[in-house]
């Protein structure tokens, strides 16, 4: 019985309608994106990063940029290895995957209008 309500809970916390799938693990993002054929967003992101404080609360306001999209979003403080593996040396950084293969990557955030004609134009390469 609990092992379900776990499920649910994770299911109800990760999963939003119409919206983004948001996955904690780098790993397991990979795996989401390919197994659900969506592309994915992989945000590298600090507490401490006032950009990256009003990325997460514009995320949390309106997603609907991100819709059918894989969204891991990984903290640059607790990482160190994916930071020093990915050359991270700024954030917010913002790296967009189809297929495993990385399409464009974008440093900094300022709107999320402009954010979300870099989605728009970055998800209309290759024919999506």
């Amino acid at each position: 019985m609990s092992k379900t309500l776990i499920f649910l809970f994770m299911l109800f916390m990760f999963v939003t309608p119409d919206g983004p799938v948001f996955v904690e693990k780098l790993e397991d993002s990979f795996i989401e994106s390919k197994q659900s054929n969506k592309d994915l967003l992989i945000v590298f992101s600090a507490d401490w990063c006032s950009n990256c404080v009003v990325f997460k609360k514009h995320l949390m306001e309106d997603n609907s940029s991100l819709s059918n999209m894989v969204v891991c979003i990984i903290d640059f403080d607790s990482n160190t290895d994916l930071v020093k593996e990915y050359n991270v040396r700024k954030i917010p950084d913002f790296r967009y995957y189809r297929n495993s293969v990385e399409l464009s990557q974008k440093i900094g955030y300022s709107n999320k209008e402009q954010f979300a004609k870099w989605i728009q134009s970055t998800s209309s390469m290759n024919g999506r």
